[in-house]
């Protein structure tokens, strides 16, 4: 009997565990320091070349820096310091800045020119002069007062350009 007696009080006690056990009564212990990292796997299949694009519209036909040298007199002596398709620069008392582009006849329907001032001008236009070649003006606003009252004048100064074909 005294066998019996122990052994159902063991089987208790192990029960009694057991049950705190899954109860969640236990206070988990703390987080272990992360493991290693293990080696990198093998790199996946690539797959083929896609097809090859039509290529984009090659829209710049001429571009330059234009630089006007204020130490010379009379003024309006521009120079091209940095162009491409354009031969020359003169300047016009009509057309302001008369740039000669390489093989083209500008005109306002077929480009689209953009152009920024490096000195002082609040704004510009774009157009051709009788011969075919780009006139660009610069104009800032000048206390000059007439019956009108204040107007613009196209001036001389530096600026950059761009004429893109349409497409």
């Amino acid at each position: 009997m005294t066998v019996l007696k122990v052994a159902s009080v063991i089987a208790l006690v192990l029960l009694t565990c057991v049950l705190l056990l899954v109860s969640g009564c236990s206070s988990q212990g703390p987080v272990g320091p992360t493991g290693r990292t293990g080696t990198q796997g093998p790199k996946g299949d690539t797959g083929p070349q896609g097809p090859q694009g039509i290529p984009g519209p090659n829209l710049i036909v001429a571009m330059g820096y234009i630089y006007e040298d204020f130490s010379k007199q009379p003024m309006g002596n521009p120079r091209l310091i940095d162009g491409y398709n354009v031969s020359s620069v003169t300047w016009n008392d009509n057309y302001g800045y008369c740039i000669t582009l390489a093989n083209m006849t500008y005109n306002l329907y077929n480009y689209v020119t953009i152009v920024t001032p490096v000195t002082d001008s609040y704004s510009v236009s774009a157009s051709p002069d009788p011969k075919g070649n780009l006139g660009i003006k610069l104009y800032g606003l000048f206390d000059v007062v007439d019956s009108s009252g204040l107007h613009f004048h196209y001036q001389i100064g530096s600026f950059q350009f761009v004429v893109l074909k349409y497409p």
